[in-house]
C-alpha cells in the first residue's frame, strides 16, 4: 500500500478524527439528557447533499425531552472539498410531526447556519459557528461542543 505525498494527510486527518471524537466524548459526559446509542465514531454519507460532502464522520445520539420524548439526531463532522463544520442534524419529518422546527429555525440569530436545502429536504442541520470551530480546532477544549449541543437541544 503506497500513500506517496497523501501519507501526511492521511495520518494527520485520522488524528484529527480522534481528536474530535474524544473531545465529543467528553462532552457528552456533561449532558445528562443524551443518551449514547453510538459511542463510537463512524465515517458515512449523510445529508440532503451528499454529493457535496467529502464525508460525515460523527454518531447518532438521542436526546431525552421531557414533553416529546425520544428525540434522534446525529453530530458530527461534516467534511467537504471547502470547509469542515462540525453539524447537528435532525430528520425535517420528525421535527414538522413534533412542530419543533420553527424552534431550531430561531437558532438562525445565533449560528451562522441552518441548512434547509431545497422544500423537501430530510434534514435539518445546524452548524456551529465558524469562529467556534476554528477555536475547538486549536484548543480541543469540549466546551465548545458542549455549549453548542445545548444551545441547540435547549431551544426545544
Amino acid at each position: 500500500m503506497t500513500f506517496n505525498n497523501g501519507f501526511y494527510q492521511v495520518v494527520s486527518a485520522m488524528v484529527d478524527l480522534e481528536a474530535f471524537s474524544y473531545a465529543l466524548t467528553r462532552a457528552l459526559a456533561h449532558i445528562s439528557a443524551i443518551q449514547e446509542i453510538q459511542t463510537k465514531d463512524t465515517l458515512e454519507a449523510w445529508g440532503d447533499l451528499p454529493d457535496a460532502h467529502e464525508y460525515c464522520y460523527g454518531r447518532h445520539l438521542y436526546y431525552e425531552h421531557a414533553k416529546h420524548g425520544i428525540i434522534p439526531f446525529w453530530i458530527g463532522l461534516d467534511i467537504t472539498k471547502n470547509a469542515t463544520h462540525v453539524v447537528i442534524t435532525f430528520e425535517q419529518k420528525l421535527m414538522d410531526s413534533l412542530e419543533l422546527k420553527q424552534h431550531i429555525a430561531g437558532l438562525k440569530t445565533v449560528r451562522e447556519d441552518i441548512q434547509s436545502s431545497r422544500d423537501k429536504a430530510n434534514y435539518i442541520e445546524v452548524r456551529l459557528a465558524s469562529q467556534d470551530y476554528t477555536s475547538f480546532c486549536s484548543s480541543e477544549d469540549p466546551q465548545f461542543l458542549i455549549d453548542f449541543i445545548n444551545e441547540v437541544l435547549s431551544v426545544l
